[in-house]
Protein backbone atom coordinates (compact mmCIF):
# COMPACT_ATOMS: atom_id res chain seq x y z
CA UNK A 1 0.00 0.00 0.00
CA UNK A 2 3.00 2.31 -0.41
CA UNK A 3 1.91 5.04 -2.80
CA UNK A 4 5.53 5.62 -3.83
CA UNK A 5 6.08 2.02 -4.93
CA UNK A 6 4.91 0.73 -8.31
CA UNK A 7 5.28 -2.87 -9.42
CA UNK A 8 5.11 -3.80 -13.09
CA UNK A 9 4.72 -7.45 -13.95
CA UNK A 10 5.97 -7.36 -17.53
CA UNK A 11 8.60 -9.02 -19.71
CA UNK A 12 11.48 -6.88 -20.98
CA UNK A 13 13.37 -7.79 -24.13
CA UNK A 14 14.94 -6.40 -27.29
CA UNK A 15 11.75 -5.87 -29.31
CA UNK A 16 7.99 -5.97 -29.00
CA UNK A 17 6.99 -9.55 -29.67
CA UNK A 18 5.26 -12.57 -28.24
CA UNK A 19 7.59 -15.17 -26.75
CA UNK A 20 7.14 -18.25 -24.62
CA UNK A 21 8.32 -18.41 -21.04
CA UNK A 22 9.53 -21.82 -19.90
CA UNK A 23 7.64 -22.61 -16.73
CA UNK A 24 9.48 -24.30 -13.90
CA UNK A 25 7.98 -26.41 -11.14
CA UNK A 26 9.27 -23.58 -8.91
CA UNK A 27 7.71 -20.37 -10.19
CA UNK A 28 10.77 -18.33 -9.17
CA UNK A 29 12.83 -20.32 -11.69
CA UNK A 30 10.77 -19.79 -14.84
CA UNK A 31 12.61 -18.11 -17.72
CA UNK A 32 12.49 -17.17 -21.37
CA UNK A 33 15.69 -19.19 -21.60
CA UNK A 34 15.48 -22.97 -21.83
CA UNK A 35 15.55 -24.82 -18.50
CA UNK A 36 18.69 -26.89 -18.89
CA UNK A 37 20.01 -30.07 -17.33
CA UNK A 38 22.51 -28.21 -15.13
CA UNK A 39 19.75 -26.08 -13.62
CA UNK A 40 17.59 -29.05 -12.70
CA UNK A 41 20.64 -30.95 -11.41
CA UNK A 42 21.93 -28.10 -9.21
CA UNK A 43 18.56 -26.67 -8.18
CA UNK A 44 16.21 -29.50 -7.34
CA UNK A 45 12.53 -28.96 -8.07
CA UNK A 46 13.09 -26.58 -11.00
CA UNK A 47 12.03 -29.03 -13.72
CA UNK A 48 10.27 -27.78 -16.86
CA UNK A 49 6.48 -28.10 -16.56
CA UNK A 50 5.21 -26.18 -19.58
CA UNK A 51 5.21 -22.97 -21.58
CA UNK A 52 3.13 -19.81 -21.56
CA UNK A 53 2.95 -17.11 -24.23
CA UNK A 54 3.92 -13.68 -22.92
CA UNK A 55 4.33 -10.20 -24.42
CA UNK A 56 7.90 -8.89 -24.39
CA UNK A 57 9.05 -5.34 -25.20
CA UNK A 58 11.81 -2.85 -24.35
CA UNK A 59 11.45 -1.09 -21.00
CA UNK A 60 10.50 2.25 -22.60
CA UNK A 61 7.50 0.50 -24.21
CA UNK A 62 6.03 0.03 -20.73
CA UNK A 63 7.51 2.94 -18.79
CA UNK A 64 7.97 6.64 -19.53
CA UNK A 65 10.89 8.44 -17.87
CA UNK A 66 8.44 10.90 -16.28
CA UNK A 67 7.06 8.01 -14.19
CA UNK A 68 10.47 7.26 -12.63
CA UNK A 69 10.40 9.07 -9.29
CA UNK A 70 13.36 9.62 -6.96
CA UNK A 71 14.69 7.57 -5.31
CA UNK A 72 14.18 4.86 -7.92
CA UNK A 73 15.08 1.18 -8.08
CA UNK A 74 14.92 -1.09 -11.12
CA UNK A 75 14.70 -4.71 -9.90
CA UNK A 76 15.34 -7.41 -12.48
CA UNK A 77 14.66 -11.09 -11.76
CA UNK A 78 14.87 -12.91 -15.07
CA UNK A 79 16.77 -16.16 -14.53
CA UNK A 80 19.67 -15.61 -16.91
CA UNK A 81 18.07 -13.12 -19.33
CA UNK A 82 19.68 -10.12 -17.56
CA UNK A 83 21.95 -9.05 -20.42
CA UNK A 84 19.01 -8.87 -22.85
CA UNK A 85 16.95 -6.91 -20.32
CA UNK A 86 19.73 -4.41 -19.66
CA UNK A 87 20.40 -3.90 -23.39
CA UNK A 88 16.66 -3.35 -23.86
CA UNK A 89 16.56 -0.76 -21.07
CA UNK A 90 19.43 1.53 -22.14
CA UNK A 91 17.19 4.55 -22.86
CA UNK A 92 15.93 4.60 -19.26
CA UNK A 93 18.76 3.18 -17.13
CA UNK A 94 20.25 6.61 -16.37
CA UNK A 95 16.99 7.69 -14.69
CA UNK A 96 17.24 4.98 -12.02
CA UNK A 97 19.26 5.53 -8.85
CA UNK A 98 19.78 1.80 -8.31
CA UNK A 99 19.67 -1.22 -10.62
Amino acid sequence: NDKKTFLYSVAIGPKAEDLYINLSAREDSSSILKIGHNQTKLFKGTDFVGKKKIRVAPLDFYLNKSKILKPSLLKIDVQGFEFEVLKSSLLLLRYFDFV
